[in-house]
């Protein structure tokens, strides 16, 4: 992951962390702003990832959510037994060489042994030239369009609802060589790192 994925994953994490506490707590941006001091526009553009916090405002936030600091920043959200992400949430992360968008649909708790990722693959993306081999079990779901797997010599085609599943270890790769957007449903275990 380069620096500007990196960063942005970074402020999604914090904006979505924030706003998933907030509105869990029934707070409006005013009632956030009142407890912690932090004005409600920075709030908001936080939320929205167009803003990065210091590490004061972060303080600040947290205080007024009544959580540590460690909660916003953590790679992980350890500090719960779950996690809600909501349709407009999760980190997205474009590969532009493959033409898609990935979303992440799960989060990283404590001792997860689990990823699932939605992706958007646009009219000829790809997982690239070479086969992909990693040492995690997927199963991937076609949920709109269709999707072109090779795995070793054989292709397989998912259409809508369809799924397949790959053991570990087993060398494959993907396409979409139609008109059309093709959505897949991606789960992995353990997880896999973009």
């Amino acid at each position: 992951m380069d620096l500007d994925s990196l960063e942005m994953s970074t402020r999604q994490r914090i904006g979505n962390r924030i706003k998933s506490e907030r509105l869990q707590l029934n707070y409006s941006l005013s009632d956030l702003a009142n407890k912690s001091g932090v004005s409600a526009s920075t709030i908001h553009k936080i939320e929205n990832y167009s803003m990065v916090p210091t590490v004061m405002t972060l303080l600040k936030i947290a205080h007024g959510l009544d959580r540590d600091l460690h909660f916003f920043v953590s790679d992980t959200d350890s500090m719960r037994e779950y996690n809600l992400i909501r349709h407009n949430e999760g980190t997205i992360t474009r590969i532009q060489r493959q033409r898609s968008l990935f979303r992440a649909v799960s989060s990283k708790l404590a001792g997860t042994r689990l990823e699932v990722l939605h992706c958007t693959i646009e009219k000829g993306g790809n997982s690239g030239r070479e086969n992909l081999l990693h040492d995690n079990e997927e199963i991937a779901i076609c949920l709109k369009g269709k999707a072109q797997f090779i795995i070793g010599k054989e292709r397989v085609i998912l259409e809508s609802m369809d799924s397949l599943h790959i053991k570990r270890g087993i060398s494959h790769r993907w396409k979409n060589a139609w008109e059309n957007k093709t959505e897949l449903l991606f789960i992995f275990t353990p997880p896999l790192l973009i």
